[in-house]
């Protein structure tokens, strides 16, 4: 199955791995240090590598952010309320390598200031919204630095895709950390369109197949939508036509959603206990005829004994005489 799908990485608007030849890299150096340090971070601390360096910095002020999250609604959403760690290594020999991560600065650093700047789904999205985009301005400017022509990959920050990569995300990887590989699956022939499973109690069937967001999604939907709206004065027969679009929806997308993650389709479930059963088929198929070719050979082995002692009668007759 691997080999027939490709695979897609939905931290890759968080780190980036760029190679550059006949860079010196000094200037190099030099030149990335400035960069990061005119889009706001500060160096925390630096290491020499075998081949290269190691760099820490961080961005953001800990009580400018502190005091900005304490405005209401747009507090934690705004760039000075955020505090973002960058982690990244210069690698030269023939050619200068550098990798670059960056993160909320609690999930990457210090977890201690995970309860001064909570993250809502809300806030991570705004949060690693802006991780991208300083990842984005980094690289280009990098380029400029260099005076290489931009890849067109690095020209525009596509806010479509990097919206859309992560509403999947929380979908599919939702209770994740930062830390955890994000990689789905991407199908290159056309799979199964509908799920009857996921129509019919999606709430469960995603639970079961551990595809966490979208079951919270639909129950956050289907009770506390519902309620809502019966609550501002919808009848209640609201309840009915909001379970029926959440049924229509995940009947829908239920298969792909399972793709995405385990890179099968649903019928595939389970292609492990196909292939023991397989092999224990072959297994036995072996030993049938393993022992076949046992008894096969030991009757030509009994009747080899009894040619031999017909044949040895003559010689034992003239051995008396």
């Amino acid at each position: 199955m691997s080999q027939q799908n490709k695979t897609k990485n939905l931290k890759g608007w968080l780190q980036r791995t760029i190679c550059f030849e006949n860079k010196e890299y000094g200037h190099f150096l030099e030149l990335f240090i400035g960069i990061i340090e005119n889009n706001g971070f500060n160096i925390t601390k630096k290491t020499d590598l075998d081949a290269g360096v190691s760099i820490e910095a961080i961005y953001g002020s800990k009580i400018i952010a502190l005091l900005t999250n304490l405005i209401p609604i747009i507090g934690h959403h705004i760039p000075w309320g955020k505090r973002l760690g960058l982690k990244a290594s210069i690698l030269h020999g023939s050619t200068i390598e550098i990798n670059i991560t960056i993160s909320p600065y609690m999930e990457l650093f210090n977890t201690t200031e995970v309860f001064i700047l909570s993250q809502s789904a809300s806030e991570k999205a705004s949060d690693e919204y802006l991780v991208a985009h300083k990842i984005h301005k980094i690289t280009q400017q990098l380029y400029f630095g260099l005076n290489l022509p931009v890849p067109d990959e690095f020209t525009e920050f596509n806010k479509k895709a990097f919206f859309g990569d992560v509403f999947l995300s929380y979908l599919i990887y939702p209770l994740d950390g930062y830390k955890a590989s994000k990689t789905i699956h991407i199908p290159l022939q056309k799979g199964p369109k509908w799920s009857w499973a996921a129509f019919i109690i999606p709430e469960f069937w995603f639970i079961w197949h551990e595809i966490w967001g979208v079951s919270i999604l639909a129950i956050l939907i289907e009770f506390y939508g519902g309620y809502k709206l019966i609550s501002y004065g919808a009848p209640f027969e609201i309840l009915y036509v909001i379970a029926f679009l959440i049924r229509i929806i995940s009947g829908r997308i239920g298969n792909i959603m399972y793709f995405y993650k385990y890179g099968r389709w649903i019928n595939n479930k389970f292609p492990s206990y196909k292939k023991s059963v397989a092999s224990d088929k072959q297994e036995k198929e072996g030993a049938q005829e393993a022992e076949a070719t046992y008894k096969q050979e030991k009757e030509c082995t009994k009747e080899a004994e009894e040619w031999l002692k017909k044949a040895s009668k003559p010689m034992n007759n003239i051995l008396k005489l």
